[in-house]
């Protein structure tokens, strides 16, 4: 039996479905008090191991009110030297938090470190529209309801010495 490679442009993972904001645009409804455990998140992975991934996006609810689970879901990435090419989170803007910060660090690392592969060339031509473009974390600030000094400070936190993290406000 021939081994097929898979590419998947990109997979979502509501992680939480709480939300410390009732933004007017948000489609996602009325918050509820709901967490993706651990369990379901390697079941994810584990699904998804064979895979090549372009991005893993993180949506929720707000999912810096998960931090324990995304500082989990970067090591699992890591330590099971996942096929993936970059992670995205949609953010309110309102949490800075140490321990997505890290996270953050660490899948950087992950990332510039994973270039180095034979698979990572044929992946980004596969999966990405424009390569040269391309950033391996994205997070993007929503600005509904914020002032922008208080975007300023997210930003300004969240922001890792990596070339291949892109961080800015919607």
């Amino acid at each position: 039996q021939m081994n097929k490679k898979i590419f998947i442009r990109a997979i979502s993972l509501d992680i939480t479905r709480k939300c410390n904001m009732n933004c007017p645009h948000c489609f996602r409804g009325e918050p509820e008090d709901e967490n993706m455990s651990t369990k379901i998140i390697d079941k994810t992975l584990d699904e998804i191991s064979d895979y090549y991934i372009g991005m893993i996006h993180l949506s929720g609810g707000e999912p810096c009110l998960c931090e324990d689970k995304i500082l989990y879901l970067a090591n699992q990435i890591v330590d099971r030297k996942m096929k993936v090419i970059g992670l995205g989170m949609i953010t309110n803007g309102t949490i800075k938090s140490e321990k997505i910060k890290m996270a953050l660090s660490i899948l950087a690392e992950y990332f510039d470190k994973i270039k180095k592969d034979s698979w990572y060339n044929e992946a980004t031509k596969k999966l990405l529209d424009n390569e040269k473009e391309f950033k391996n974390i994205n997070i993007e600030v929503s600005t509904t309801w914020h002032e922008k000094v208080q975007i300023d400070e997210v930003i300004k936190f969240y922001q890792l010495p990596y070339q291949n993290c892109w961080i800015r406000p919607k």
